[in-house]
């Protein structure tokens, strides 16, 4: 696709305003076409990949050459329907075509799914991790609050202590009088 400057400014290698270029860029059929295009091919690499099937290995499967396999799955030919049945075939999986609104999240392919649980399995663990060395850490500091009290009222008894005893004398001489 070629992107032509409307902008004499962009033309002569200014700043590009790549939000804006983006937006442009989206209102193009072809360029809309290239960007689903990839993503079929790069969930189809991905399949392979996940199974451990190489392109030669999914190119005899399907009794192609390795480079018609290569070029659909980088993307650079026009996949028809059936060419999916095929290749959907040939790496023992189905299809459906899901249509949802332009801006909700496209659903997860099945081996995405796995590696975000496993993901979340990792997150769930360092969570509990952290959670043990907090209630670690909140014991180890109730402890060594106790002890700071304990020393602090030793502290008072000793330093009123002196005061105290002053104090019995004082008694003790007013009694004496």
């Amino acid at each position: 696709m070629k992107i032509q400057h409307t902008d004499p400014k962009q033309a002569a290698g200014e700043t590009v305003d790549m939000a804006a270029l983006w937006a442009d860029s989206m209102q193009d059929e072809d360029f809309q076409f290239d960007l689903k295009a990839q993503s079929v091919a790069i969930d189809l690499a991905q399949a392979a990949a996940e199974m451990g099937i190489s392109q030669k290995e999914l190119a005899e499967r399907m009794k192609w050459s390795t480079a018609r396999v290569s070029k659909v799955l980088h993307g650079s030919t026009n996949l028809t329907l059936r060419t999916l049945v095929q290749l959907a075939a040939a790496l023992n999986l189905d299809f459906d075509i899901i249509y949802r609104n332009q801006k909700d999240c496209r659903a997860p392919q099945p081996w995405e799914t796995k590696h975000m649980l496993d993901r979340a399995v990792v997150v769930c663990k360092k969570v509990d991790e952290l959670r043990r060395d907090a209630e670690r850490n909140l014991f180890q500091s109730q402890k060594i609050l106790e002890a700071a009290n304990q020393l602090n009222r030793q502290m008072w008894v000793k330093a009123r202590a002196p005061v105290l005893a002053s104090d019995s004398q004082i008694t003790t001489y007013k009694m004496a009088a």
